[in-house]
């Protein structure tokens, strides 16, 4: 995790795993840390997998919410669609060139 003031961000492109497997250690990474933001991704079978955690702390306090920011602003640019909760969202689309700009857009929410 990279400190950003008081909050944390993990933003990381993996490489080997399921896209099940991205979610679900999105919401172990998020449980962690109230003050985290983390976007996972990976390509698997050419496409690109997004999951978004946020921590509630940082929830309450920046007013973010995982299900928007998948559907605003990582659905479209991966050309695909997704959804969830407010603290754990996830993405699946065809485009998998914008993966590592969606992550440098997300840490500049903190």
């Amino acid at each position: 995790a990279v400190s950003v003031g008081k909050y944390s961000f993990i933003g990381e492109i993996c490489e080997g795993i399921s896209p099940e497997t991205l979610r679900k250690l999105a919401g172990e990474l998020r449980a962690e840390s109230q003050t985290l933001l983390l976007a996972l991704a990976v390509v698997s079978e050419g496409r690109a997998f997004v999951a978004i955690g946020i921590g509630d702390l940082l929830v309450s306090e920046k007013n973010l919410d995982a299900s928007k920011l998948i559907r605003e602003s990582v659905a479209p640019k991966i050309k695909g669609g997704g959804g969830g909760q407010k603290t754990l969202a996830s993405a699946s689309g065809q485009e998998t060139e914008a993966l590592e700009s969606i992550l440098i857009s997300l840490k500049e929410l903190l």
